[in-house]
């Protein structure tokens, strides 16, 4: 991907800005590293740094800026984003695999339970080889709420 035809940080932000006249634009701030992605919401926005670290800024009332902090519902400058500590090896057995950790994912978001998430999916040497363990590394560590019991 050719990221150097890509507009400037000051140019995105004032298109966005005029865009959705709700969201609040940054301050401008000093950064070493350089963005590689930015996306806007109806009223927040957020930039990923090509260090893999994120800042969000705008409206927070769901708290879509992912600050882990609902108290204060506009911040208007940025803010950093607060990494989950989810890994995608769900079952914990040394791999990552979008046919087995993915797929139980996609089967937990689905509303499935039990062995029809996990079955046939988790590796021999799992360390979180039941449901009860993987939903709770999902819920926990990844943030999916709501899960089948």
């Amino acid at each position: 991907m050719n990221l150097s035809n890509l507009p400037s940080f000051t140019d995105v932000l004032t298109r966005t800005a005029e865009r959705y006249k709700s969201a609040l634009a940054p301050s401008p701030c000093a950064h070493t590293v350089k963005y590689t992605q930015i996306s806007a919401g109806n009223n927040h926005t957020c930039a990923v740094f090509e260090n893999g670290s994120a800042q969000c800024w705008g409206s927070n009332f769901y708290g879509e800026l992912g600050i882990g902090d609902v108290s204060v519902n506009n911040r208007p400058t940025p803010q950093w984003v607060i990494a989950p500590s989810c890994t995608f090896d769900i079952d914990d057995d040394g791999n990552v695999s979008a046919l087995t950790d993915g797929l139980m994912i996609v089967r937990a978001m689905l509303g499935m339970n039990r062995d029809a998430v996990i079955s046939g999916l988790t590796g021999a040497t799992a360390t979180r080889p039941t449901w009860p363990q993987i939903r709770a590394h999902l819920s926990a560590s990844c943030g999916l709420q709501g899960l089948a019991p």
